[in-house]
């Protein structure tokens, strides 16, 4: 977003926010909208830095015709599923925008292509998930809850069929999968001052999926 007269008068002017799995996919389409808003983000990614680092540069060259050239977006390498790691993502934040993250988005997750059973699941990959899903939303102390239905990301489509792809299509009321942007327009709201009276919400961002 270029730099004009209109910025400070954008709903996340001056907050600085932390979006975890942020290099691409509903992560990537966050970082961007929050920051079509005028928040200032740090982009976390856990292995994908050629991704989140290109985002950044997008992000701050977009920005770069202000007087101001500070970086308005960073990539910060960091496990979510690590107390150490989660705390030099918000260090980091801190200390590049001289202000504590105002707000955070949690959307790193990890999804096992295989859908294994139960009992075809093993122990390490049992953990792995719940490393980085659950106890990594609570290590980023999440505050932003949202349960979207299918979204076409990466993600998404891996080990599934076109034949699965089509029913989960056919079952959704609007007839179409997701895209990350709808997603991101939820958030967009949830950290503006127009979400201020939703806390503690799960939003079912799914286009009727599941009523």
């Amino acid at each position: 977003m270029a730099a004009n007269t209109t910025a400070a008068t954008l709903p996340l002017s001056g907050r600085v926010a932390i979006v975890t799995g942020a290099s691409r996919g509903i992560g990537r389409a966050i970082a961007i909208h929050l920051r079509s808003l005028s928040a200032k983000l740090v982009i976390n990614y856990a292995s994908s830095s050629s991704q989140a680092d290109v985002l950044a540069s997008e992000l701050n060259s977009k920005a770069a015709d202000s007087s101001d050239t500070s970086p308005v977006a960073i990539s910060v390498k960091a496990d979510v599923s690590t107390p150490d790691d989660v705390k030099l993502l918000f260090d980091r934040a801190e200390q590049e925008f001289n202000t504590p993250a105002h707000i955070l988005v949690n959307c790193a997750g990890v999804l096992d292509p295989k859908y294994p059973t139960l009992a075809n699941t093993t122990v390490e990959e049992w953990e792995k998930t719940f490393n980085v899903n659950t106890k990594g939303a609570f290590l980023t102390c999440r505050e932003a809850t949202n349960r979207p239905g299918p979204v076409a990301t990466e993600l998404f489509f891996a080990g599934k069929s076109e034949e699965m792809v089509q029913r989960l299509v056919e079952a959704c009321p609007l007839g179409r999968l997701g895209e990350p942007n709808d997603v991101a327009q939820i958030i967009g709201f949830l950290v503006s001052d127009g979400g201020e009276w939703v806390n503690g919400q799960v939003i079912r961002v799914n286009g009727g999926f599941i009523v």
